[in-house]
């Protein structure tokens, strides 16, 4: 069951580092991301778990200056990551990072 939840947070999370500027701008300024994750309700709660653990990590990270982890309350099973960083460079080691 480990294996399995962190494989699926792993395609959720992994298209974050490949999404393209939508403006087509200067990308050298801070990177705002938002990822919505669904999980089944019996891992609501290690996937809880997991996810605190990936803030608390994340917050450690070398340009990063802003990560939460939120979770529905009515809905455990529904969770939503914010996250800046600094610029693309620190967006992509942290996406790079075990």
């Amino acid at each position: 069951m480990k294996r399995s939840l962190a494989v699926v947070l792993g395609f959720a999370i992994l298209p974050l580092g490949i999404v393209p500027s939508a403006n087509g701008a200067d990308d050298s300024g801070p990177g705002y991301i938002v990822t919505y994750i669904e999980v089944v309700p019996a891992a609501a709660d290690q996937t809880a778990t997991l996810m605190r653990r990936l803030g608390a990590d994340s917050r450690k990270e070398n340009g990063n200056l802003r990560f939460e982890v939120m979770q529905r309350i009515h809905q455990a099973r529904h969770f939503v990551i914010l996250e800046v960083w600094k610029d693309p460079g620190a967006q992509s080691a942290h996406a790079a990072a075990a």
